[in-house]
């Protein structure tokens, strides 16, 4: 894809600082911490339920929040036993992407007027992160 962009070049930027996540902003990061710990099946159930989620998303069926939210029902919904086999594992894959299904479905249809003809909500954010970052400067970007 082209962009106005540089190729990212990490020997020229020579230093990465990083903070730690917001998890208040960020919400989806605590939950994926918290299946971490869980350990068992729970992180095949968040993954399930987060590519159903981002799937209706990209497809403009729901709001970008309602993927957390999404998910976070999902996990709220069941606690699976812990996997002994492969099988156990795609049993819960299945059952938290048909959960997250129901969940979406509820869920009230997204308007997005403010697309243009054929352009999809991911098209969306990448013409505004282009549109405010025209000489893509090295500082954060931020979408409020």
């Amino acid at each position: 894809m082209a962009t106005p962009c540089a190729p990212l070049d990490l020997a020229t930027i020579a230093r990465l600082d990083f903070e730690a996540p917001d998890e208040v902003r960020f919400p989806a990061t605590a939950l994926c911490r918290a299946a971490i710990a869980a350990g068992g099946a729970r992180p095949a159930q968040l993954n399930a339920a987060n590519e159903v989620a981002v799937a209706a998303f990209l497809a403009g069926r729901i709001a970008f929040p309602a993927i957390v939210d999404t998910v976070r029902r999902v996990i709220d919904a069941a606690e699976p036993a812990p996997p002994s086999s492969l099988q156990d594992i795609f049993s819960v894959d299945a059952a938290s992407r048909a959960s997250a299904q129901h969940f979406v479905d509820q869920l009230e249809p997204v308007s997005y007027t403010h697309l243009r003809a054929h352009e999809t909500v991911l098209d969306l954010v990448c013409r505004l992160l282009l549109e405010k970052t025209n000489d893509c400067p090295n500082r954060p970007i931020y979408i409020h």
